[in-house]
């Protein structure tokens, strides 16, 4: 391990794992693992332990304890304001509400797990923020939450999921280190690319890794008006075939206001 790979702290390498990092500090950072297998390793201990946690600590059990508490202290505060004239409590109400979720969390995630695990909320509960994107392997009897730079193999099974977080369309291509890109959502070109609001959706098809080498890299482009299919796919096309593949975003056309996330998966042998 060189003295540069060493000077990289954990806590940056979560945070890449969690895609919380700037689409170009993560796009500098996954370029740096790809040319360098220790520091690549370190990444996978981390995604390890990170399912680890979640395998133990089911997220979606504790998202769905915080929604019925939340419904409750709304019910609660609701009655509360019934009982009551003063319009103070009707302005409490859902700040009291909030507290309530708060400290639920504290409460039920343990005090050793990491920090910054991505946790997708339970339908009922809307978070503000950008569409996210996450890939799964099945693995029986259950399904892994990969994260961004996890090693993969060919033969493989990914369901892609995505959660559109109000905005109003999107397409969903992925991009391989053999220059092909792949259409996910919708399922053709010239099919709506309204996506569907209200927590997080599983795309009705899984996705089988072929033995294209490197890495399968997959994009969620989003917009708030409809988007011409060819034009996210023309543009995945072109980064496909380029030696930024693995790193660079996608070359939009102007005129449409444009969002994009990637998750990138590093292809290797069994």
């Amino acid at each position: 391990m060189t003295t540069e790979t060493k000077n990289i702290p954990d806590m940056l390498l979560e945070k890449l794992v969690a895609d919380e990092l700037p689409e170009d500090a993560a796009r500098a950072l996954r370029a740096r693992i790809e040319a360098d297998d220790a520091l690549a390793a370190r990444v996978e201990g981390l995604r390890r332990s990170n399912a680890e946690v979640l395998a133990t600590y089911p997220a979606q059990r504790i998202a769905v304890e915080i929604g019925h508490r939340v419904r409750a202290e709304q019910a609660r505060q609701a009655q509360e304001a019934g009982r009551s004239r003063r319009s103070a409590l009707l302005v409490l109400a859902p700040m009291a509400a909030v507290a309530a979720a708060v400290a639920l969390v504290v409460g039920l995630w343990p005090a050793d797990a990491p920090v910054g695990l991505p946790v997708e909320p339970p339908d009922q509960i809307t978070f503000k923020g950008d569409p996210s994107i996450s890939i799964h392997l099945q693995a029986e009897p259950r399904t892994v939450a990969l994260g961004d730079g996890a090693s993969v193999h060919a033969g493989d099974t990914l369901q892609v999921v995505y959660n559109a977080r109000g905005k109003a369309h999107g397409v969903i291509v992925s991009v391989d280190g053999r220059g092909t890109s792949t259409l996910h959502f919708p399922e053709s070109e010239d099919a709506d690319t309204t996506l569907t609001q209200g927590g997080v959706v599983h795309l009705p098809h899984a996705y089988e890794l072929d033995d294209a080498p490197r890495f399968e890299r997959f994009f969620f482009v989003w917009s708030s008006s409809p988007i011409h299919v060819a034009d996210v796919m023309s543009a995945a096309e072109t980064l496909a075939r380029s030696d930024a593949g693995a790193t660079a975003s996608l070359a939009l056309p102007a005129g449409q206001p444009w969002g994009q996330k990637s998750i990138s998966l590093r292809k290797v042998e069994r």
